[in-house]
Formats: C-alpha cells, structure tokens, sequence
C-alpha cells in the first residue's frame, strides 16, 4: 500500500489511477505498440522504485496499464467532456446558444432520434422549456449532463466489455469512449 496524503491506498487503486505509464525522464521514440499508453508522462523519477514494485505487485508489463484504469479515464472523460463545455459558457466565451449552434453545425447529423437529438437537442428544448426555478442556463447543462451520461456510460461499459482480452493481455490502445463513429 502507498500513503498519499495520508490516504492509505491499495496497489489496485493506484494502479487505477495511473493513466499514462511513459517515465517523465523519457528520452527517444516510444514504441508503436504503446503509443496511446505513453502520450504523455506518468510519472516522475522520485516514483521509479515504486513504480516498478506496483507493476509487480500488480503483475503488470512493463508500459502497460492496470484494466481499472479504462474506467477510470472513461469517467474522467464523461465528466469533463461537459464540464469543460459549461466552463466555456461561465468564462463568457460564448453564450448557451453559441454553444448550442457551434454544436448543431458541428455534429451534422440531425434526424429525429439521432444522437444530437436525443443529447443536446434535447437539453436545448427542455432547458427552453424553463419549468424549474433555475436559470435556462442551469438547466440547459443539467440535461445535457443527464443525457450525455445516459448515453455514453453504457457505450464505455459495452467497449470494455468487448476489449477485455486485449485490456488484460496490455494490447488494447484506445480510450473505451474512444473515436466511435456514433458519437
């Protein structure tokens, strides 16, 4: 076990959460097999030893990720894929309705019952709708939140599912929310 910051956490939880397994001290190309693993740095030189014992504690080759670690990127994902939409209307980028076109016109896909429909055009109506003592704003990114959770959750569940065999041999190179044609 590790302590961090006083939190006495297991080899399986750090291990979850070590997104990337690229050493900061890195030098050179990194291998095509891991190139997804090892985008950016992972960890520090001060972490080696400890690193090494939790790959062993963990079984884990070396570069390869722990398999809770998709979820929890997944989430981190999902979380801040509005997140970071709602900061942009709160920083005054652009307004709700900015954001709402420049998302209309970049999905492209509008049909009754697409994605686009079922996700933001329908936060766009709801939030329209203004039945709760909240402003549209507010409500706007609360159903865009619901929806995107209801949505891509269970499509994150289902990729991992499907990879399992490549996520415990350390082969699998994507995100389980990942480049889907769908989304």
């Amino acid at each position: 076990m590790h302590t961090l910051m006083r939190m006495n956490l297991t080899w399986a939880q750090v291990g979850g959460i070590l997104k990337y397994t690229r050493p900061a001290w890195w030098r050179g190309p990194v291998p095509d097999s891991y190139r997804y693993l090892m985008k950016k740095p992972g960890y520090y030189l001060s972490e080696e030893k400890y690193i090494a014992r939790l790959r062993k504690e963990l079984q884990l080759a070396p570069y390869s990720r722990f398999p809770l670690t998709w979820i929890m990127e997944a989430a981190d994902d999902i979380s801040y894929c509005v997140a970071d939409l709602e900061d942009a209307v709160e920083k005054r980028i652009f307004s709700v309705e900015q954001l709402y076109h420049h998302l209309y016109h970049a999905w492209g896909h509008h049909e009754k019952d697409s994605l686009f429909e079922l996700v933001v055009g329908n936060a766009w109506e709801k939030s329209r709708a203004n039945t709760l003592s909240r402003s549209t704003e507010d409500q706007f990114f609360m159903y865009l939140r619901v929806n995107t959770l209801n949505k891509l959750v269970p499509y994150a569940a289902q990729r991992f599912i499907d990879n399992l065999p490549q996520i415990f041999a350390g082969t699998f190179q994507s995100g389980v929310t990942g480049r889907c044609q769908r989304f």
